[in-house]
């Protein structure tokens, strides 16, 4: 194929979970799909390391609503056809915060959520089931937007008030749209410890509660525990390797070891992709899996978009990048005394700012640990383990990552043994991924592992949308609207491809 041209209705810009997923719809609705993935496998950031036996993931925590019937990610995955070839474990715990002194498990079931905490503090006990009774609003509310009208819900449902009750929940939360999560916290609650614990849920949207948006906060912990948390089995590399089989299998194309130079476009809009070895793909629409700012300055060229869009992108905040040691560990999890949880964030104090400021001036100020072989053996030898430990990140350039990485690695680990003792002298295996690693991987400038920041001004609605102001180009993945994830990724791709298709029209022989 190569310097050669083609013909597709649609050509994917990147093989990660977003444009896996938009690629697959797309597919199983009819269109004649090319994705190009500049890296040799698909899936991104969801996708394995190899070694020693031990299969490491490169980001996956935990994926919300997957394996439920009837959430809107599940239904996307039932839609595209890949529901019955990924098998998800259901984890019973979405994750276990660890302060000195203090430590809280969160069950991955609202109603277990709410026992727990109101048991822990029963003073706070009416803002705990206002707080959890609103994030299962806003959860229902974002099912409400995805699955068709008031009108059709309101039929169909069995539980009507239910309903307009999760309504007036969902517009008390607007209030608490450009606020942040401790300002929440201070209305709310009177107990330190409880917003400590609550705010520890942080780590998964990379800034701490003071920068963080209320209604994302709340959201967040009502998806996790309404849709419940799983894992995937046989790791991330098992979802990607399905999405991206179900576009061959459709007459689609996916290509690896491919870069994309640019994004074909003129005045009326876009006309396909060239690939680094001349190859063209002319397209009907192009997706873009990749960076907002690598799609519009570098592929477009800084041409064909608004001055104000490009402005827009220029203002916006990519978010921190971070280091992950994964570790194959000659140590069965499961016969301990005290099995650990799936996954745990660790925090030096309960003041979340400074843990956070002392974290990306590479102190120990918070990490996470993510026991992977615990919800699936088959990622490490009999009797071994598998494992990532993570902290934030701040990007300090290659040089200091050359020079630092193994240092820092060694200081990860040293905290990981807080949870683990006796870990290191159990270790087989390791692997490093720092920043530049990440930035290498998936062109992100600095690493950026959430696309942009999660602050109070780029969450959910204020996040990018998928559907872009040069006419056929459509984005997917966690640089838009809803947000960072694996599970958002997803979501995302879904709204790109529909928006794709309402473009073109019906695929040809329809």
């Amino acid at each position: 194929m190569k310097g050669k041209e083609r013909e597709y209705d649609a050509a994917v810009v990147g093989g990660g979970l977003g444009g896996l997923s938009a690629g697959a719809l797309l597919a199983k609705r009819g269109y004649k799909v090319f994705l190009a993935e500049r890296n040799e496998m698909v899936g991104g950031n969801a996708s394995l390391v190899e070694r020693g036996g031990f299969s490491f993931e490169r980001a996956l925590h935990q994926v919300y609503g997957l394996g439920s019937p009837g959430t809107p990610s599940a239904g996307l995955l039932k839609e595209i056809g890949v529901d019955r070839k990924v098998d998800f474990v259901k984890l019973p715990v979405f994750m276990e915060v660890v302060f000195p002194g203090l430590r809280f498990t969160f069950p991955a079931d609202s109603g277990e959520l709410e026992a727990a905490l109101c048991r822990r503090f029963p003073a706070e006990r009416a803002a705990i089931i206002r707080m959890l009774d609103q994030g299962r609003s806003l959860y229902q509310m974002d099912r409400l937007m995805k699955f068709g009208s008031w009108k059709d819900r309101l039929k169909d449902c069995s539980d009507p008030v239910g309903e307009i009750r999760h309504a007036i929940n969902s517009a008390a939360m607007l209030r608490y749209f450009k606020s942040s999560f401790s300002g929440y916290c201070r209305e709310n609650f009177r107990d330190p410890e409880l917003t400590a614990i609550l705010g520890g849920t942080w780590i998964y949207l990379g800034v701490p509660p003071s920068r963080a948006s209320a209604m994302m906060m709340v959201a967040m912990m009502g998806a996790y525990t309404v849709e419940k948390t799983f894992y995937i089995r046989g790791g991330s590399r098992s979802l990607s390797e399905a999405l991206a089989a179900s576009i061959t299998a459709r007459g689609g194309t996916v290509r690896t070891g491919a870069p994309v130079r640019r994004i074909l476009a003129g005045s009326g809009g876009v006309r396909g992709i060239e690939l680094d070895d001349g190859t063209r793909v002319n397209a009907r629409c192009v997706i873009s899996n990749a960076a907002a700012g690598l799609t519009f300055n570098e592929l477009l060229g800084g041409r064909h978009a608004p001055a104000g869009y490009l402005g827009r992108l220029s203002s916006m905040t990519t978010s921190v990048s971070a280091l992950h040691l994964l570790v194959g560990a000659e140590l069965d999890l499961r016969r301990l005394a005290k099995p650990p949880v799936y996954a745990t964030s660790c925090y030096a104090s309960l003041d979340h700012d400074e843990n956070y400021r002392l974290t990306l001036k590479g102190g120990p100020g918070s990490f996470g640990l993510c026991l992977h072989s615990l919800a699936d053996p088959s990622l490490a030898p009999r009797g071994c383990s598998s494992m990532a430990v993570i902290t934030m990140a701040s990007w300090r350039g290659r040089a200091y990552w050359k020079k630092n990485r193994e240092a820092r690695a060694q200081s990860l680990l040293s905290q990981a043994e807080k949870i683990l003792p006796g870990l290191r002298g159990k270790v087989r295996e390791t692997v490093i991924l720092d920043p530049a690693d990440l930035e290498a991987r998936t062109g992100v400038d600095s690493g950026a592992i959430y696309g942009w920041e999660n602050n109070i001004g780029q969450t959910l609605f204020d996040r990018l949308p998928q559907a872009t102001p040069v006419r056929g180009l459509f984005l997917a993945g966690q640089w838009t609207c809803p947000g960072s994830g694996m599970t958002m990724a997803i979501q995302s791709g879904g709204g790109a491809a529909r928006l794709a298709a309402g473009h073109m029209g019906p695929p040809a022989g329809r």
